[in-house]
């Protein structure tokens, strides 16, 4: 389950990306530290979140494109609360961090539509924070 490497004087661990449970292990890790754990705890000073996601490679720390998602929140946000947390998120992590908040309604017309942008989001890998996945998907 987990594997170990020497670097220097130091021991890294990791899990084994093999491990039957990688994924699971991958989205509770996600779910409870970082901005996944902020986005969560925070959730009723954000407003009325319906869905909250962050992208697969976000999560496995994988270097991305400039149009990528990292997070992705659907609902009634409180957009300066959110700034501040991602902005917090950003210096600690020294790298930008995408993201896109959308009311359920503009999300519905645009998957409704087939919006490239949303259909990229969906065909992705993601770990759900929020809702329900197979109703976002749905």
């Amino acid at each position: 389950m987990v594997k170990k490497e020497q670097r220097s004087n130091r021991l890294y661990y990791g899990f084994k990306k093999d491990y039957l449970y990688y994924n699971e292990l991958l989205q509770l890790v996600a779910k409870s530290t970082g901005l996944g754990r902020t986005i969560i705890k925070e959730r009723n000073r954000l407003g009325k979140i319906k869905f909250a996601l962050l992208s697969g490679k976000f999560a496995r720390h994988r270097a991305h494109q400039d149009t990528d998602v990292d997070l992705l929140i659907i609902g009634d946000v409180v957009l300066p609360q959110l700034t501040t947390i991602v902005s917090q998120y950003e210096s600690q992590m020294q790298r930008e961090i995408n993201y896109s908040v959308m009311t359920r309604q503009e999300f519905d017309f645009r998957k409704k539509r087939r919006d490239p942008f949303i259909f990229q989001i969906l065909m992705g890998s993601r770990i759900m924070l929020l809702g329900d996945e197979e109703e976002l998907v749905s």
